[in-house]
């Protein structure tokens, strides 16, 4: 508008710069004007603002009058393309037939018993297996599958990963989600029940949430385990832990190694005592030492406390978290705590602060710090 009325002037080439810009923005927007309606008719209604605007527009002139009239114009022409609100009910992408089969199927599956304590794996070609995994989260189903980015590469390659079933069974599938010609790469699923043209099938032999192991065997590496994963490693009795130096192996795993204390406990006992996004906690029970384990995504950021005191996580099968426990009664928490996301927040909290704090002292400078003092 300062250029418009001439009270700021551009000199030389920069006023040919200014006018070949706007130009070529009105260009730009008159082309998406055009093209890029989308037949949103009924948003035309909000050009109803400028009589209202010009009625209100304060005393200037020609030029300023004619330049804010124009910008008031894109700014409401702006709101045609993009109108306020939400996409009406009924174009919306619930509404597709592969999106309303895939909620009739996770309606059932959500009453399986302890859901909530294992994972599905959806084998469907027909609709994509990170759109099930959202709609699974609004049932409190876990899954494999991120429908967002960016994703760890570990993460990433698990999300696919269905012909491992010895790895899926370590990573706590129990349940198989199957359409058209599908079926589990596990041989020992059986069918449960079918569903809007899908089968579900629950296999026997997964992982719990909690488990209490009394045997730790070390591997140089991921690749040794899996291939001994694949071959039929017991994760029921024993974990894998990596010797390297970031994880020394503890004195109390060592002696599990030397110790070959395989068998389950009977006298082991595991329960659950309360569980949040963030931070899960049990009470466990052996007459032996052993290793327990949290069957969730290893993350440097998970902590733990036994019997309120800080632990040191382990690696377990190089993807879950785990921590020794000496022999008796033990109450364990894992917390989920990424120090760098509390790291930016006190970062955010003190900034605010020291903002206020330089608002306040330059308000007191401003009015109260700088009056004269009269000296009689």
């Amino acid at each position: 508008m300062d250029v418009a009325s001439r009270k700021f002037e551009l000199k030389g080439k920069w006023s040919w710069y200014f006018w070949i810009a706007t130009g070529l923005g009105l260009l730009i927007f008159v082309l998406a004007l055009a093209f890029d309606r989308h037949e949103k008719t009924t948003s035309w209604l909000v050009l109803a603002i400028l009589p209202l605007a010009w009625m209100f527009w304060p005393p200037s002139s020609r030029r300023e009058r004619f330049a804010g009239s124009g910008l008031l114009l894109l700014t409401c022409l702006a709101s045609v393309l993009s109108p306020p609100g939400t996409q009406p009910f009924w174009i919306s992408e619930y509404l597709r037939a592969d999106n309303l089969k895939s909620h009739r199927v996770l309606r059932r599956v959500a009453q399986l018993p302890g859901i909530a304590d294992y994972r599905v794996v959806v084998l469907d070609s027909a609709f994509r297996p990170p759109e099930w995994g959202s709609n699974a989260s609004y049932y409190g189903i876990r899954t494999f599958y991120l429908n967002c980015t960016p994703v760890p590469d570990d993460q990433f390659r698990e999300m696919f990963g269905e012909r491992e079933v010895n790895f899926r069974e370590l990573r706590g599938t129990k349940y198989y989600i199957c359409g058209q010609d599908s079926i589990p790469f596990d041989p020992k699923a059986r069918l449960l029940f079918t569903e809007s043209g899908y089968r579900v099938y629950e296999a026997p032999d997964p992982m719990k949430l909690y488990t209490l192991v009394h045997k730790a065997i070390p591997f140089s590496n991921k690749d040794s385990f899996r291939k001994e994963l694949t071959a039929g490693f017991d994760h029921h009795r024993a974990a894998a832990i990596e010797k390297s130096k970031q994880q020394t192996i503890p004195s109390p795993v060592r002696t599990m190694e030397s110790g070959g204390v395989a068998a389950p406990m009977f006298e082991d006992l595991v329960e659950p005592v309360f569980r949040t996004p963030n931070v899960i906690s049990v009470q466990a029970y052996s007459t032996k030492p052993g290793l327990l384990i949290l069957n969730e995504r290893w993350s440097d950021d998970w902590h733990a406390r036994v019997n309120s005191r800080p632990a040191k996580v382990l690696r377990a099968n190089f993807t879950q978290p785990a921590v020794i426990l000496p022999a008796g009664r033990n109450y364990v928490e894992f917390e989920y705590k990424p120090m760098l996301f509390w790291g930016l927040l006190i970062l955010q909290r003190v900034t605010f602060l020291l903002l206020v704090l330089a608002g306040a002292w330059k308000l007191w400078r401003a009015y109260g710090g700088c009056r004269p003092v009269s000296v009689r």
